[in-house]
């Protein structure tokens, strides 16, 4: 009776084994996942995971160690729907500002990390007035609360949250200005509530460009009295 039982259990796992990892009931078929700023095939090549390998056999722990590495990953969530779907969940990092080292491009997030150096692939506002040197992929470049870079990278998680196209962010020891085409610039200055500031410029300058302005300065460095100062014709190239 007892060799009758394992005989039985025996079976059972042995086929539990094959519908498990030879049938290919489990092959996954599809892998669904929120797309933000990078493609689809480098998000599947970064996860690791490939149509054909086992959906019942994956661990998030395997996806979540492959995404470890690239700081344009935040997070990471998984679901299976069996027998066949891989379903996941991507929190992206993304980019509010590119600088420019050696003619490359660096893309750093809202907290001034690194998180992408290479060509210019995605559309954000440039920050000029820093020289960068050695810098890396997934550190952080020193904008410590109060600094002139700070204060630059604010503005530009700004412009990003607005969803206005402006060309290029300067900052220097005196000045923060956003130039938003050629010439067309934004004066903020190096102190204040920029957030207000912002908000102000936003009003002056949808309100400037109904008539087709496209050139002059905003000066917001009072925002409390914020002055369009225009280019005269003589002036105009």
């Amino acid at each position: 009776m007892k060799k009758a039982v394992f005989l039985v259990t025996l079976a059972i796992l042995a086929l539990a084994i094959y519908v498990i990892v030879f049938s290919g009931l489990f092959s996954i078929h599809s892998i669904r996942f929120n797309q933000d700023w990078i493609s689809e095939e480098e998000v599947l090549d970064r996860i690791g995971v490939k149509k054909g390998d086992n959906l019942f056999l994956l661990s998030p722990r395997d996806i979540r160690k492959n995404l470890a590495g690239d700081p344009r990953f935040e997070a990471v969530s998984m679901r299976k729907n069996y027998p066949d779907e891989l379903v996941l969940q991507i929190s992206y990092r993304t980019p509010v500002a590119r600088l420019v080292m050696d003619n490359r491009s660096v893309y750093v997030d809202v907290h001034a990390m690194i998180i992408y150096i290479g060509e210019e692939i995605y559309d954000a506002v440039t920050i000029e007035g820093m020289v960068l040197q050695g810098a890396e992929v997934g550190r952080t470049i020193e904008a410590g609360e109060g600094s002139r870079f700070r204060r630059a990278l604010d503005l530009a998680e700004l412009v990003d949250q607005s969803d206005l196209e402006m060309d290029s962010i300067y900052f220097d020891e005196e000045e923060l200005t956003l130039t938003i085409s050629e010439g067309f610039t934004a004066l903020f200055g190096k102190e204040g509530d920029l957030e207000r500031a912002f908000s102000i410029f936003v009003a002056v300058y949808q309100d400037v460009i109904k008539d087709g302005t496209s050139q002059g300065q905003i000066d917001l460095r009072n925002p409390s009295r914020p002055i369009f100062i225009p280019v005269l014709p003589k002036e105009m190239p």
